[in-house]
């Protein structure tokens, strides 16, 4: 299950297969006799050395024990799997001991094939007949003892046939001295970290893609999923101390699930109820991460929410968006596992880190960090300390808030890659043979010292249960390990350096990469939108989620990137569609019959939710009292009016923008007739009315007087009477 989710491009997968060829030549080495024969019927022919293999006849060994003492007898069980149909006679088994290692870079050597042919003890087994099918033998090799010492001995176990070569297998066999007073022994203090980054298990909508997270959840079944056997076998080991980098991601959508989710099958979605097994299976994952807090063998490293490149969002100068991430991420590991957290130790998103980013984040990054060996290639002052023995010490760093101690463990750079070559392997006595022989070689480099090591398992090693378990039996069978928290191993070995190392950043070409500038798009419509909306907008909350999504480091480290802008994508285009939805209805030509009017606008908000907004108007013939106004968009059609006073006769434009952030919502650009007369010709015709008026008036009264007049001051002669009429 493990290896099919991996879903790595094609050029990853061509690689890892090389790498698979490779770990075959060391696949099984030792583990108790009592599963040898059952491991022979799984895996019988994965024992075979390319350069040497027979299709007739595959070998798969194990061994009683981990590792040995000079003079010790050591129990070597042999499978070979006739595949003929025929009895093969005159076979013989030769098992060659080499010299030992003097270096870990020799156990390269074993991978290529090519130990050095020198020898301390050669025991050769015959005869021996084959009959078709699995064949099982058990031979005893004594290690002699004066030709031991405490190292790591490569061996090589050919199958002849008439003295040539059938097939070969190459192993390790660990031979060690130590004392019979353990108090005596200053381990190496190993670290073991788990990290478990992975690629977010719900899409740009929040459903789920796959059932791909439930087959992680479920414990049962012959190969059960990852976080089940995680969680099991490290309590099965109560003797180790172990690590684990959380991914607030992966911890949000595990809770999602155990709460009934939607999934995606196809071209379709499926509810999926809370009382479901897969619900339940998600519970107990939930409450397995729970129980780590409750022992002091554990320790939870909490992770910014989506992991982000911590040095990429500095650079780009979105320190905020780390500063968010990282709050976020513990704010949420706290709710989710119901704990108090310690922010003090980290494991930084791919483990980098330098001086800028200490300086600018602050606290909110920590103060005891694991970080990648690949930073002390960037300064000369981090290469002295990568010289001669395995930097096994605590760095002291430069940065930080004010005369805070930053101290840094750099994880080991070759159990790093020796993880990734083993990780195709299903063989769980090679697997755990080769990582104690790694170790041991390690800690033979300086065995009185107090040194510290810090193993980091990627998210994307998920070995099997078998696996897993082989590991930590390995672990704790050796003496000379000592399995610590970061914390005790960060915090009781002594520092290398006593002036403080610089960390540049990295060397790039100044120019923002495709994958971030789309990324950076996406963020900025999300910041302009999250301004023009209320709080508690409905989009808010998954759109932020995606735009982190998208900032997430995983996808460079799985090859996933087409994946990972999708999520910015659909940032961008949900902002846009929203935004859409407001619309500006075209006017007709408008007729101002006045001086002073009001232009009349409308706005539909079709998005079912206020949005603020501004709208500026201009206009080449009329006077516009308030040329910009804020605005408040009700989830309607919404009428504005704009006061104008009239200054030119004749047709003139005018133009309104709705702008919110730096969106612009809608455009107006119509034509408005204006009607208004001249005011010099409307006063001097009303003065000439007047003037006209005043005249009549005064004609009309100089008339009416002189007939009175004339009525009463005319007399007839002689005061006579008028003659009556006839």
């Amino acid at each position: 299950m493990w290896a099919t989710k991996m879903m790595m491009n094609t050029s990853e997968r061509k690689k890892r297969a090389a790498w698979s060829v490779l770990v075959l030549l060391a696949a099984y080495c030792v583990c108790p006799l009592g599963v040898a024969s059952a491991r022979a019927e799984t895996l019988p022919a994965a024992a075979a050395a390319p350069q040497q293999s027979s299709p007739a006849v595959s070998m798969a060994i194990s061994t009683d024990s981990y590792w040995y003492k000079p003079g010790d007898t050591v129990k070597l069980a042999v499978t070979l799997d006739n595949g003929t149909r025929r009895t093969m006679n005159a076979i013989s088994v030769r098992a060659r001991i080499h010299v030992p290692n003097t270096s870990r870079a020799d156990l390269d050597l074993s991978f290529e094939g090519k130990p050095r042919k020198s020898y301390r003890q050669t025991e050769t087994f015959s005869p021996l007949t084959l009959e078709p099918g699995n064949n099982k033998f058990t031979f005893k090799i004594v290690l002699k003892s004066d030709n031991y010492s405490a190292g790591v001995y490569p061996v090589t176990i050919d199958v002849l046939r008439s003295g040539n070569i059938v097939t070969s297998v190459i192993t390790e066999l660990v031979v060690m001295e130590p004392t019979s007073d353990q108090g005596s022994i200053t381990p190496l203090k190993l670290s073991w970290v788990f990290d478990t980054l992975e690629p977010s298990h719900r899409d740009v909508e929040g459903d789920f893609k796959s059932d791909e997270l439930a087959r992680e959840c479920d414990p049962s079944g012959k190969n059960p999923g990852w976080y089940p056997t995680l969680l099991s076998e490290m309590d099965k080991w109560p003797s180790l101390a172990f690590n684990l980098s959380v991914s607030p991601m992966l911890l949000e959508d595990i809770k999602a699930m155990s709460g009934g989710y939607v999934v995606r099958r196809g071209d379709h979605t499926q509810g999926v109820g809370a009382n479901s097994v897969q619900a339940g299976n998600a519970s107990e994952v939930l409450m397995g991460f729970k129980g780590l807090l409750q022992s002091p063998r554990y320790q939870v490293l909490p992770e910014p929410y989506a992991s982000p490149n911590l040095e990429t969002l500095v650079s780009l100068k979105w320190s905020n968006d780390a500063r968010d991430q990282i709050s976020r991420g513990h704010k949420l590991l706290e709710e989710t596992l119901d704990a108090a957290l310690s922010n003090e130790f980290n494991c930084p998103p791919a483990l980098l880190s330098n001086t800028q980013v200490l300086n600018e984040l602050g606290t909110d990054v920590g103060q005891f960090l694991v970080l990648s060996p690949d930073l002390l290639e960037r300064s000369s002052q981090g290469k002295r300390l990568l010289r001669g023995s395995t930097l096994t010490s605590p760095v002291l760093l430069k940065g930080g808030p004010g005369n805070r101690k930053e101290l840094a463990l750099f994880a080991d750079a070759r159990m790093q890659k020796l993880l990734a070559r083993l990780s195709a392997s299903g063989d769980p006595h090679g697997v755990a043979q080769i990582i104690l022989a790694e170790l041991t070689n390690l800690y033979l480099e300086k065995p009185g010292a107090d040194r510290a090591v810090v193993v980091v398992a990627p998210g994307s090693w998920h070995p099997s249960k078998d696996v897993l378990d082989e590991v930590f039996r390995a672990m704790s069978s050796a003496p000379w390990l000592k399995s610590v928290t970061l914390a005790e191993n960060i915090m009781t070995v002594p520092t290398v350096n006593s002036t403080a190392l610089e960390i540049p950043g990295p060397q790039t070409s100044g120019e923002l990469s495709e994958y971030f500038k789309k990324v950076g798009t996406a963020r900025d419509k999300y910041a302009s939108y999250h301004d023009i909306v209320l709080t508690g907008n409905p989009f808010l909350v998954p759109l932020l989620r995606d735009v982190y999504t998208s900032e997430s480091d995983v996808w460079r480290e799985w090859a996933r990137n087409g994946e990972g802008l999708r999520y910015a994508s659909f940032v961008s285009q949900t902002v846009t569609g929203e935004l859409d939805k407001v619309t500006m209805p075209v006017n007709g030509s408008i007729t101002l019959t006045s001086s002073k009017a009001k232009i009349p606008l409308s706005v539909v908000n079709g998005t079912g939710y206020r949005i603020k907004a501004e709208l500026k108007c201009s206009s080449n013939g009329l006077v516009i009292t308030t040329r910009s106004q804020k605005v408040l968009l009700e989830p309607k059609e919404n009428l504005f009016e704009v006061p104008v006073k009239v200054r030119t006769k004749g047709r003139v434009r005018f133009s309104a923008r709705l702008v919110a952030g730096n969106f612009i919502l809608g455009e107006l650009d119509f034509s408005v007739r204006t009607s208004r007369f001249n005011t010099f010709a409307i006063l001097l015709v009303g003065g000439l009315l007047a003037l006209i008026g005043i005249t009549w008036s005064a004609r009309y009264m100089s008339r009416r007087k002189a007939g009175k007049h004339r009525q009463f001051q005319v007399k007839t002669p002689d005061n006579e009477e008028p003659a009556p009429e006839a």
